[in-house]
C-alpha cells in the first residue's frame, strides 16, 4: 500500500502503526478475524448439513463467489470516515503533524474502491451460480486485491485518530529527547 502515499506519509503511518500496536488489535478483532471467521463456519456448516450429493466442487465454490467476499471488503469501508475527517486542526498544528493530505488520499482512494467492490458484490450476486472458468480465478484475484486494500485503507484510517498521533508523537519526542541525553552524557561523560 506504500505506493499509494509519499515516503513522509509512509513513515507516519508506520510509527503510528507501531505505537499503537496494543490498540490496533481491538481493530483487527472485528476487522479481520470475525469476518473471516464467519466464512469459515459457512463451510463449515455446508459440509456437516448438506446432504452428500449437494457436496461437490463447483458448489463449493459458489459458496464462496456468492458476494460474501466483496461485502467483507465493503464493510471495512464503512468506517473510514468516522476516523478520517473528525480530527482537530489547531491540535495538529500544535503538534506539527499536518494529515489532512494524508486524509484526502485515503478517503478518495476508498471512494473508488467502494465503487468496484460494490460492482463486483452485485455480479456475483446476480450471477450465482457460476460454473468453474477461468472467470472466478478473475473473481477470486479481485476479491482478494479488494480484501487487502480495504483492510489496508480501514486500518490507516483507524490510525489516524487523535488519540493515536498524539500518542506517537509524544513518543517520538521522548526518544529525541533520550537520544540527545545519551549525545550529551557521551560528549561530556556522565
Amino acid at each position: 500500500m506504500p505506493m499509494f502515499f509519499n515516503k513522509k506519509e509512509s513513515e507516519l503511518l508506520r510509527k503510528i502503526e507501531r505505537t499503537n500496536s496494543e490498540e490496533l488489535l481491538f481493530w483487527k478483532l472485528p476487522n479481520v478475524f470475525y469476518p473471516f471467521t464467519v466464512i469459515g463456519l459457512s463451510f463449515i456448516a455446508f459440509f456437516i448439513f448438506k446432504s452428500q450429493d449437494k457436496i461437490t466442487f463447483i458448489n463449493v465454490i459458489n459458496l464462496l463467489f456468492n458476494g460474501s467476499l466483496p461485502l467483507v471488503a465493503l464493510n471495512r469501508m464503512s468506517s473510514l470516515g468516522v476516523n478520517l475527517f473528525k480530527f482537530d486542526k489547531s491540535k495538529e498544528t500544535s503538534l506539527k503533524t499536518n494529515t489532512l493530505s494524508l486524509r484526502l488520499k485515503i478517503d478518495s482512494y476508498s471512494k473508488l474502491l467502494v465503487f468496484l467492490i460494490a460492482f463486483l458484490y452485485i455480479y456475483q450476486v446476480v450471477n450465482t451460480p457460476f460454473n468453474t472458468s477461468w472467470w472466478l480465478w478473475l473473481q477470486l484475484t479481485c476479491s482478494v486485491f479488494f480484501i487487502y486494500y480495504s483492510i489496508g485503507l480501514s486500518k490507516y484510517a483507524y490510525l489516524l485518530q487523535e488519540k493515536m498521533i498524539e500518542t506517537t508523537v509524544g513518543d517520538i519526542i521522548r526518544e529525541e529527547a533520550n537520544e540527545a541525553k545519551k549525545h550529551l552524557s557521551e560528549k561530556y561523560g556522565d
